[in-house]
């Protein structure tokens, strides 16, 4: 192959390969979305939340208020989690990662029985 040719090759791959990075956004994911935001609730009510991460990020979240990471917490690949609270006050804190960027910023949500 003559010198010309493999630098348009390479040329046309390296395009190709940042054409295919382009929809991968390179940044780390903002908070997830806690719905409801948290609240007081009565002590036998159901109480049904959902957390949310931007679309192409993992969710991570924890129920007892500590914070969530690659070695803490309920990993969701998918970036979408609905729960059914237990009958107890809870703290949920969440975060959204994605492969190779630091963890995003946290998000917080106290829901207490009474």
């Amino acid at each position: 192959m003559k010198p010309r040719t493999l630098l348009i090759a390479i040329s046309l791959l390296a395009a190709c390969f940042a054409a295919a990075e382009a929809g991968t956004p390179r940044r780390s994911p903002p908070p997830p979305m806690i719905e409801p935001a948290g609240g007081e609730y009565p002590l036998n009510a159901r109480v049904t939340v959902v957390i949310r991460a931007e679309a192409g990020a993992e969710l991570v979240y924890t129920l007892d208020g500590t914070a969530p990471g690659p070695a803490n917490g309920v990993r969701v690949e998918s970036g979408y989690e609905e729960i059914s609270l237990p009958p107890r006050d809870v703290v949920i804190r969440a975060a959204a990662m994605r492969p190779g960027l630091p963890p995003g910023g946290t998000r917080q949500a106290v829901f207490t029985r009474r």
